[in-house]
């Protein structure tokens, strides 16, 4: 797992977790695939991608149920790893082969998160995160799109998105490849971020532009 060096990733802790077999699919087991939790935890449902065969090699770590719809996955040697605290109401996770997705203790999405990592790509989500509702994170377009002289892939195979702590994304927000958020970063409604974003600043906009600098948020709804 690749992560830029601008800052510490900081990945949970899975102490309290232990191998669950029970209440998986039958192709679950038979290809290899590990699903770790703590005891007595709601596993969300895991599906496979329409069109592909069951995934192989797959781990999944969950210390928190997160309110998810459900775990898509395909592929092979995929990693999911979701932590403590983490809520994301009707949220989708979506991960194909040699893809990461992590998302860090104390995230908290409003409602309708969609993650997708594909084709060797990475969703990194540092701690602290408030999320409103819709939020849409990609590594890449899914489709191909070609130059027609060279018929070359123009558009982004499996990238990097790249979320820092303590970052608040606004309704609507796509994050994209490419995307390298600071932490304490506002980004405002329905923006696209798809570059890097420096730390304690407000971006908005589309593509998401700076707006203001030297700022922080909190969880809480103060007058002052």
């Amino acid at each position: 797992m690749s992560l830029d060096t601008s800052f510490q990733a900081e990945i949970p802790v899975f102490d309290q977790c232990r191998v669950v077999e029970e209440n998986l699919p039958d192709w679950w087991l038979k290809n290899n695939n590990t699903l770790l939790a703590p005891v007595g935890i709601s596993i969300p449902g895991i599906v496979i991608h329409p069109g592909e065969q069951p995934p192989k090699d797959l781990v999944i770590i969950i210390c928190s149920s997160a309110d998810l719809k459900y775990i898509m996955c395909w592929g092979h040697s995929s990693t999911i790893l979701i932590g403590n605290n983490v809520s994301l109401s009707e949220g989708v996770i979506a991960c194909g082969s040699e893809s990461t997705v992590v998302i860090g203790d104390g995230v908290h999405c409003t409602f309708n998160p969609t993650l997708n990592a594909r084709n060797g790509g990475l969703i990194y989500a540092g701690p602290d995160g408030l999320w409103a509702s819709n939020i849409t994170i990609f590594t890449d377009d899914m489709h191909v799109i070609r130059d027609l002289k060279t018929g070359k892939r123009i558009n982004s195979f499996g990238g990097n998105v790249i979320i820092d702590r303590h970052v608040w994304l606004g309704l609507d927000v796509l994050v994209l490849d490419g995307a390298v958020v600071g932490h304490d970063v506002v980004v405002g409604a329905r923006s696209v971020v798809s570059k890097r974003l420096n730390p304690n600043s407000i971006y908005a906009g589309v593509p998401a532009k700076l707006i203001r600098e030297s700022v922080t948020w909190a969880f809480e709804d103060s007058p002052l």
